[in-house]
């Protein structure tokens, strides 16, 4: 199972966009497909990532860094939480070569 997070191409109003795909090697029998089918259907509109794996994703690269601070910026009315994480993104040594995902 993949999901994919991008943003909506909608000039300056881009919006966070969810897309999930199933990847196989082999066929899926026709009684598991209802089961596979289930994990694909998005069952809530908001997009919940931990704020430790967004800020390690950041550092992956600088265009990374960039995305998730624009995606922040989105947001209308931040709170103190959302805040501290840009903070922290612009806080981050972008020589830090991630070992875990």
């Amino acid at each position: 199972m993949v999901e994919v997070l991008t943003t909506s191409a909608g000039g300056d109003s881009s919006f966070p966009t969810a897309h999930r795909m199933f990847i196989s090697r082999s066929s899926i029998a026709k009684e598991h497909m209802n089961y596979v089918l289930s994990h694909l259907h998005l069952t809530q509109s908001t997009i919940m990532i931990e704020e430790q794996n967004l800020l390690r994703l950041a550092t992956f690269s600088s265009l990374y860094k960039n995305i998730i601070r624009q995606i922040i910026l989105l947001i209308p009315n931040l709170d103190s939480e959302q805040c501290e994480i840009l903070q922290q993104l612009e806080r981050l040594d972008e020589s830090y070569v991630h070992r875990k995902m």
